[in-house]
């Protein structure tokens, strides 16, 4: 599947706009307009899809892993040997936004300190 293509599917599956992906892609680092998202979705232009960032704020953008999105995209993706509660735990903490991730990434540490 190309990437507009699930990215038009992915955002109509997330009952959101163009240009509420948008705000969130912006909310995550990455700069642009909500024009161009019609233009990767009409394979006018492609994504950035090879820059690492770029994927990681699309993925989170889009509620889902990274992970996930790699494979629904027919990507060969190694099996990464984190367990089904560290792979959930990490698609939560890609949802939210940079400072949001500190803070529990912080709270994680504390309660792994706490149980010794």
């Amino acid at each position: 599947m190309k990437v507009g293509t699930f990215i038009r599917l992915r955002r109509q599956e997330l009952n959101i706009t163009q240009q509420d992906l948008n705000d969130r892609l912006a909310a995550r680092g990455v700069d642009g307009s909500y024009g161009r998202i019609g233009h990767w979705e009409a394979g006018r232009n492609e994504p950035p899809f090879e820059d690492d960032d770029f994927r990681a704020a699309l993925a989170s953008s889009l509620e889902m892993g990274e992970y996930d999105m790699l494979k629904v995209l027919g990507y060969s993706v190694q099996p990464d040997g984190k367990s089904d509660a560290a792979k959930a735990g990490a698609t939560i903490i890609d949802r939210m936004s940079p400072a949001a991730q500190r803070a529990a990434v912080e709270v994680l540490r504390a309660l792994e300190r706490s149980l010794g």
